[in-house]
């Protein structure tokens, strides 16, 4: 009883998760103006991605270095005064803080693709680290 009802719940936990990794594929129609609206698009992204100072990989490499920079500076003020270290890297680093970040390139052409009268497939892929 307690068996079946384990993997039921399992079951139901692996659908949720699956779920949630849907990853869209988006494919131009035929007419000739949805091409040239989406290749826009196409471009639009590209140009996005250029300039993009604010994504996930940034902002973590960020993240990171200003953690170490903190807790570098924690471990040499202990030392010098000869106290105990208490903390550790982790204890400088934000694993949240980089969980909104300002470019999102990837929607903002899902968003131009759909207003051209494309049609976004969903297809499932694993979730994004960030």
């Amino acid at each position: 009883m307690i068996n079946s009802m384990a993997r039921v719940v399992l079951t139901i936990l692996a659908l949720a998760l699956l779920a949630a990794c849907s990853h869209p594929i988006i494919t131009p129609q035929g007419k000739p103006q949805q091409k040239a609206c989406t290749l826009s698009c196409e471009q639009k992204a590209r140009a996005c991605n250029k300039v993009c100072r604010n994504n996930c990989a940034q902002c973590t490499a960020y993240n990171f270095q200003t953690a170490a920079k903190n807790f570098n500076h924690y471990f040499h003020e202990s030392a010098v005064n000869g106290q105990i270290i208490k903390r550790d890297l982790n204890s400088y680093f934000d694993p949240l803080q980089c969980r909104k970040t300002t470019c999102n390139c990837r929607g903002d052409y899902v968003a131009c693709v759909q207003s051209c009268g494309g049609v976004v497939k969903k297809r499932l892929q694993a979730a994004a680290v960030c």
